[in-house]
This record gives structure tokens, sequence and C-alpha cells, in this order.
């Protein structure tokens, strides 16, 4: 018999430790959902999706601040992609747009 999964309003602590994990460190969620799980806090997958969508209108605002500067800088990056049930990868883009160095904002927003 699995543990009861929390269900619980997560700490600002959590949530950042959840997504520098997910982005930064490239930290699969359900990896995470392990790692939560062997450490006793049984969180969902499901649980850690809804975390990551809340985080959409953060991205939104962020995107519009960057593109709406006089300067932006920006990079496409080809990747492979491997669709969920296909055998071969193709190739996909990550385009990154950063504000100049000289802007009162810092920041790069990945599309």
């Amino acid at each position: 018999m699995g543990r009861k999964t929390l269900h619980c309003k997560p700490t600002a602590g959590l949530l950042a430790h959840a997504m520098v994990a997910k982005f930064a460190d490239h930290l699969p969620l359900y990896r995470q959902e392990k790692i939560f799980g062997r450490a006793g806090l049984p969180i969902a997958r499901s649980t850690l999706v809804q975390w990551v969508g809340k985080l959409q209108p953060l991205v939104d605002a962020l995107r519009e601040a960057v593109l709406t500067h006089g300067v932006v800088h920006a990079d496409e990056t080809p990747v492979q992609m491997l669709t969920p049930g296909a055998k071969k990868t193709h190739r996909a883009y990550v385009w990154a747009y950063a504000t100049s160095q000289l802007s009162d904002l810092a920041a790069v927003v990945y599309l």
C-alpha cells in the first residue's frame, strides 16, 4: 500500500526548489516525485505539473517585458526532440530572447 499523497498549499521555498530543479537542473517532474516520496513528502506528479502551470502568468509578463525593449538579443538553438510515441527524434528549436546589458531589466525568456 503506497503513501497517501499530500494535499496542502506549498511554501514559497518548496515551489522555488521544485522550479529550480526542473528548469535550472533539468530534473524531470517524475524524478522529483520519486525524490520527494523517498524524503517522506508524497507529492503527486500531477500536483507538480499544476505548480509549473501556475507560473504561466509570470512567463507571459516576462516575455512581454523583454520583447517590448528597444534592443532585444535573440538566439535560435536547434535541439533533438522526441515526440511521445515516435521512434525517431526530429529537429526542434529553442529561442532565447534577452534584454540588453544596458537595460534596466536583466532578463531572458525562452520560447
